[in-house]
């Protein structure tokens, strides 16, 4: 399977969402995000602590689990990573069906 960097593509579709996730590092705290949008190839979120570009983590996403990535950007509360492998159809699908089922759960209302 090739990574990502051994891949020239150009730019891939991205997905609108907003799902809670976690930034993992080997002894470091965890760190809470929203993602914001993501392709096959990375994602977007929000992020109030600073991750230097560069830094090599997982992105767990609930109900899809841990993805391999590398930190590429980090301004203004956001931040951008690439993937180390690109997400199948089906990593892609679980995380819009989770997105879509946390947008649900926040307009229940109690009744």
């Amino acid at each position: 399977m090739q990574t990502i960097r051994e891949r020239r593509r150009p730019l891939l579709v991205r997905t609108e969402v907003r799902l809670p996730a976690t930034l993992l590092q080997e002894g470091q705290p965890n760190i809470d995000v929203r993602l914001m949008n993501l392709s096959p190839a990375g994602f977007m979120a929000e992020c109030l602590e600073p991750v230097a570009p560069g830094t090599n983590l997982v992105l767990s996403v609930p109900g899809v689990g841990s993805l391999p990535a590398e930190i590429r950007w980090n301004h203004d509360f956001k931040l951008g990573g690439l993937f180390h492998f690109e997400l199948s159809t089906r990593e892609l699908r679980l995380i819009e069906n989770a997105d879509a089922e946390f947008a649900g759960a926040g307009t229940a209302t109690a009744g």
